[in-house]
């Protein structure tokens, strides 16, 4: 006989492994220092000034901000897949992770485009990095 408590395999354990926490830790701190770097390199060019392109420190700090932004918003989208659809939320975690990769990937296209002017790009720097902060912090309260 087997223990009630066991699943409907025989008495076998469940082979379904838990959700290991290293992508939502990883996504933590990946989306952490692309805040921190997207925000510092804000604060870099606004003390610059124009022009904005001649600023190696603030075009150092934004591409490490946009790298790690984008490797957090992978993270995030993977850390919150597995979660089940009912979660409340889920969607909204799915939700500001699809809006930091767009905002993510737009930064990158508008800066080297150059289809905006310096104040657009500062703007949509710093949304990307409002909104991968309200990513985190999702992904952080939902442990």
């Amino acid at each position: 006989m087997t223990d009630p408590t066991d699943d409907a395999r025989g008495g076998l354990p469940s082979t379904t492994p838990p959700e290991p926490p290293a992508p939502r830790s990883a996504a933590v701190v990946a989306g952490g220092i692309g805040v921190l770097a997207l925000v510092a390199a804000l604060v870099v060019y606004l003390a610059g000034g124009r022009p904005y392109g001649q600023n190696v420190a603030g075009g150092v700090l934004y591409v490490l901000g946009l790298a790690a932004a984008l490797i957090a918003g992978v993270l995030l989208w993977m850390s919150w897949s597995p979660e089940a659809p009912a979660s409340g939320r889920r969607p909204l975690g799915l939700a500001t992770t699809a809006a930091a990769l767009l905002l993510t990937s737009a930064s990158g296209v508008v800066s080297l485009s150059h289809v905006a002017s310096g104040a657009v790009q500062l703007g949509l720097m710093a949304a990307t990095a409002a909104v991968l902060a309200v990513a985190v912090v999702l992904r952080a309260a939902a442990r």
